[in-house]
């Protein structure tokens, strides 16, 4: 039973993890001056992607750290300290070699020392978007506002966490996926081949259309 609990902290963990690291390196596509263009030609709409991208992101990276939340990295390792006789005592990885209790503490020491970024992002989600509060409906001024790299110095942490339970739990690491980020970056390289050419293309499209009359 513990085991099969274990494993499904992994898969929930793996879906979410996979689709922050889309959602981070999209933004950082959005981010880059080569996608300027993009904005030329649709400013609503690429600004709209970046605002509920960066929000869904400090949305669901809170969820790792949030210790209210029922599947937090917190009751992670709490589960994975009453649970030992499902990893591992030792393991030797190639890089270091750490024990059970080592990577445990380990875990949580990077969790306490990553506090204070921890209570930034709770405030941003907590008073810019998630909920209508004081401070962020009316002072929103006063709410320290979070920064895309300290988004993924965080999700370095979940990385690291996961890993380091998962490695005495089965031997191998997990990779969470980037799923079709540079869909971004082809979309741009059109947009600017369309930008470079668009005399020409309107011309042979009017041309087409009057061909089409005659």
């Amino acid at each position: 039973m513990n085991r099969k609990k274990f494993e499904k902290y992994i898969k929930r963990y793996t879906e979410k993890a996979s689709l922050i690291n889309t959602n981070l390196a999209v933004l950082q596509e959005l981010f880059d001056p080569k996608s300027d263009n993009l904005f030329k030609v649709s400013i609503n709409f690429f600004n709209a992607t970046m605002y509920n991208t960066f929000a869904n992101s400090v949305v669901m990276i809170c969820s790792f750290f949030a210790k209210s939340d029922e599947a937090c990295l917190n009751k992670f390792l709490e589960f994975c300290d009453q649970n030992k006789e499902l990893f591992k005592q030792d393991f030797f990885n190639g890089e270091a070699d750490m024990d059970f209790l080592e990577r445990l503490e380990e875990s949580k020491k990077l969790i306490e020392e990553s506090e204070k970024i921890i209570k930034k992002l709770k405030d941003n989600r907590d008073n810019l978007y998630a909920h209508f509060s004081k401070k962020g409906f009316f002072n929103n001024e006063k709410v320290q506002v979070v920064f895309t790299t300290e988004l993924i110095a965080l999700m370095e942490i979940v990385d690291k966490v996961i890993n380091n339970m998962y490695v005495m739990f089965d031997g191998v690491m997990i990779r969470f996926e980037v799923i079709n980020a540079k869909d971004v970056n082809n979309l741009s390289r059109c947009i600017n081949l369309y930008i470079k050419h668009k005399h020409e293309i309107i011309k042979v499209e009017n041309n087409t259309k009057k061909s089409s009359i005659d």
